[in-house]
């Protein structure tokens, strides 16, 4: 029987009434399939794939040598050399922030006059480094060179790694002040019950937030220990000495840990105030058949094995940003990462959450879903799909530049494609970084170099932190909130970038730098450098050195202008059909950076475009009034 026979028996056969349930039925179908690509296209929507704020943090742990440095016989340029090896790779695949553990257990990573030289660093606790350089200041260097934030990582609490071990110098912590220790299994524990073992870890914090010029502070979850079969922590002497009325040891050491927390958010802010405070707690608060408010898991409970009430801290807005352990995979039963991730993100009190991802599981944990390539990147577009969530701090470095799985190369080819600036925290002032100024280019050989200059100010909350950089084609629309455009983030010591992506001589080639703050805020303007094609005279291939960049000064525009040679210039102003509307400047200059000042009293139309031009050579910007 032919198709045509079957649709002609087919249509003979059905009765009005079947009629009608065939043709709503398929119109039911058809709508629900249209109805299924709105949702599906509005969910892809809703998922910034490329965003432009996004944490890209790495745990560097420096305990036991776990990641850096590499042994404790290593020389100081050595490890140098390392760090750099690894900071460079890391600003290769576009992290934007390293969190690195600068006191394990009661010693330093930095010259202190209050703890003695870590046994990881040298090979001796107490011994400095040979030849002497100071390893904080020196990784908070490199680590700015390359626009990448570097935050502190502190254990708070722990005191001595192993006590069977007799590796503990005189200056430790332990030997001088041993009745503030407890020890609990092989490990010596600071009693945080005891009000002066917080004021000394505070001590050590604040020491380090008023000498060195850190992004952040970070504390991991060691506040009390982690339970061990059949061990007792022992501090019902202090908890009878130090109870404040409170009748229940678990709410006093809960109340201890929230003593101490506040009590570094409020010192932080007031001496530091653009310095980041946060903490990474285990990756569940409380499970939901001991607390309603809870998490709908079945794993260990942070509030009550380590005593952090981290969602208290989120609701007090102690902390600007919490990154919880949640070192399980997507359908995990007892601790399921996408419930936990959503159950974060709708506790968050918005504030940041960056979730821990556990790369050292991949390829090596037994459960199947980390014998896949997938489960990172899955956990990443999950994340991106949640208003608070912004972004992820991998544990480990040294797991994570194995490439396990091809982790690596997924996020250069994906998900770490573009650049992206780290979130802005909670906004402590009103008032925005100074733009950079005075902005100039160079062309050479197809490489664009370009300076600028940055207000100095007294407050210093109007200092420009960090720089970004934004390269578009002459085709190409402006639109800053686009990652994919960002070339550069540089820290504000800087005043120049090279381009080193070829722009062809017949090319037009359009920067934009905005400036940043300590708390992220971006300037009010930005600047903006055009590099025209280069004048071609024969054979001869002039590189022409003027630039125009534009800035709002709030009673105006202040126009700056470069001439590289010494020319006639003519500066003016057009309406957008062309016609001339006003002179600015026509005259002779000689080589050197100029601005004018152009009042907005002046300004009679709300689109206007301002041009230089001199001697083969012209440069032009729309300005458009809010």
């Amino acid at each position: 029987m032919t198709k045509k026979s079957r649709n002609f028996i087919l249509e003979k056969s059905l009765n009005l009434t079947d009629i009608r349930r065939y043709y709503c039925s398929y119109t039911f179908i058809k709508f629900g399939i249209l109805l299924f690509i709105i949702l599906f296209n509005s969910m892809s929507l809703s998922q910034d794939t490329d965003p432009k704020r996004e944490l890209r943090g790495i745990w560097i742990a420096t305990v036991e040598n776990i990641d850096w440095p590499s042994g404790k016989d290593l020389t100081s340029e050595e490890q140098k050399k390392e760090f750099i090896d690894i900071i460079d790779h890391l600003k290769k695949d576009k992290f934007n922030a390293v969190f690195v553990q600068v006191r394990a257990s009661c010693d330093a990573f930095y010259e202190s006059a209050i703890e003695p030289w870590s046994e990881w660093l040298t090979g001796k606790q107490g011994r400095s480094p040979a030849p002497f350089y100071d390893p904080l200041k020196f990784i908070i260097d490199e680590s700015h060179k390359r626009g990448i934030e570097l935050h502190v990582w502190f254990n708070p609490f722990r005191s001595v790694m192993n006590i069977n071990l007799n590796n503990i110098c005189a200056e430790h912590v332990s030997r001088k002040h041993p009745e503030w220790n407890i020890e609990y299994g092989k490990l010596k524990w600071l009693n945080p019950g005891i009000p002066e073992v917080r004021d000394y870890v505070l001590k050590v914090i604040m020491d380090v937030v008023r000498r060195y010029e850190i992004d952040g502070v970070h504390f991991d979850d060691y506040f009390y220990p982690y339970p061990v079969n059949g061990r007792k922590f022992h501090d019902e002497r202090t908890f009878a000495r130090y109870s404040r009325g409170i009748k229940n040891p678990d709410d006093w050491r809960r109340d201890n840990i929230n003593r101490f927390v506040k009590s570094a958010a409020d010192s932080i802010r007031k001496v530091k105030p653009g310095v980041k405070f946060g903490i990474s707690p285990f990756g569940i608060w409380k499970n939901r058949s001991d607390d309603p408010l809870g998490s709908k898991t079945e794993g260990t409970e942070s509030f009550s094995t380590t005593y952090s009430d981290s969602r208290k801290w989120l609701q007090e807005g102690w902390v600007d940003y919490l990154a919880p352990q949640l070192y399980w995979n997507i359908g995990y039963s007892a601790a399921d990462y996408k419930l936990l991730a959503e159950w974060w993100n709708n506790n968050s009190y918005g504030r940041n959450i960056y979730p821990g991802e556990s790369v050292y599981k991949i390829g090596t944990d037994k459960n199947i879903a980390w014998q896949q390539a997938g489960e990172i990147p899955s956990q990443i577009r999950l994340n991106r799909s949640l208003h608070n969530i912004k972004g992820n701090i991998f544990f480990n470095t040294s797991s994570y530049l194995k490439n396990p799985l091809g982790l690596e190369d997924s996020l250069n080819n994906e998900y770490y494609k573009y650049y992206a600036l780290t979130p802005q925290i909670e906004k402590r002032n009103n008032v925005k970084p100074i733009m950079p100024f005075k902005a100039v280019f160079q062309r050479d050989n197809g490489k664009i170099l370009l300076k600028w200059q940055k207000q100095r100010n007294e407050a210093d909350y109007e200092q420009a932190r960090y720089f970004a950089i934004y390269r578009f084609d002459d085709t190409e629309k402006v639109d800053i909130e686009r990652s994919r455009n960002i070339k550069a983030v540089l820290y504000g010591t800087k005043t120049a970038w090279l381009d080193t992506q070829t722009v062809a001589n017949n090319q037009t080639a359009k920067y934009i730098i905005i400036a940043m703050d300590k708390f992220g805020n971006e300037s009010n303007d930005n600047c903006r450098i055009s590099v025209p094609p280069v004048s071609i005279a024969g054979n001869m291939i002039i590189s022409n050195k003027n630039s125009l960049s534009i800035i709002n000064s709030g009673l105006g525009f202040t126009v700056f202008f470069n001439v590289g040679s010494s020319e006639v210039v003519r500066l003016k102003m057009f309406d957008m059909s062309g016609r001339e509307i006003k002179t600015l400047f026509y005259g002779y200059k000689k080589e050197g950076s100029y601005q004018f000042e152009l009042p907005f009293s002046e300004i009679k139309s709300k689109i206007f475009i301002i041009q230089l031009r001199t001697e083969g050579y012209y440069s032009s910007e729309k300005i458009t009034l809010n």
